[in-house]
């Protein structure tokens, strides 16, 4: 169980590898939330630095081909 804190704290920890996110950059991808990769790369950066998160109710290579032109 992670508290509220420590979301903040992955974010914080990597903030030199992420400090040119802006507000206008758009997150993108298909791991679950429940997974590392998808809890950072999709909500917790995002949230963090004001930016967007696309999400895909089903994922396929020409469903994310076509989010990227969209």
């Amino acid at each position: 169980m992670h508290s509220h804190s420590d979301l903040l704290a992955v974010t914080d920890s990597t903030r030199d590898m992420s400090s040119s996110l802006r507000r206008n950059d758009r997150f993108g991808g298909h791991p679950t939330m429940a997974f590392a990769y998808g809890l950072g790369g999709l909500l917790l950066f995002p949230l963090r630095f004001g930016a967007s998160t696309v999400l895909l109710d089903r994922f396929t290579p020409e469903s994310m081909i076509q989010s990227i032109r969209d």
